[in-house]
């Protein structure tokens, strides 16, 4: 959510509308992204679908779960003493993420019916 505010406001581009401007020429920070939008997928889904097989591969269902295991390059989870604090850790992450995805839809659904962008439904700019 924060993300697409910060990209709206950044760019002046809705986020609705922001795959109709990627199809007339790439951009990122207003700067000209000469890679074909093809080639730009396929580099994000084996990007993600490598991060997924790296994810996918741990057996162990502790060391799978977030946060902790391989993707903590920062050892959040290893500076936690307790059993109990690193369960709390991955729940409030479980919770968090799922308050994410409502609040998305709530901005996708503002859009579909108002044609609005998340400034303009947020802040009425």
């Amino acid at each position: 959510m924060v993300g697409v505010i910060a990209a709206e406001k950044s760019t002046g581009i809705s986020w609705a509308d922001a795959g109709k401007v990627l199809n007339e020429q790439p951009s990122y920070l207003g700067f000209d992204i000469n890679v074909p939008l093809k080639s730009l997928v396929l580099i994000e889904v084996l990007a993600m679908g490598f991060a997924e097989v790296k994810r996918s591969s741990e057996l162990d269902s502790n060391k799978r779960s977030y946060p902790g295991g391989y993707f903590d390059p920062l050892n959040f989870a290893g500076k936690t003493t307790s059993p109990e604090a690193l369960f709390k850790l991955k729940t409030a992450e479980l919770k968090h993420g799922r308050l994410a995805m409502v609040g998305m839809l709530g901005v996708a659904a503002q859009a579909t019916k108002n044609g609005e962008g998340a400034l303009e439904a947020l802040f009425g700019q």
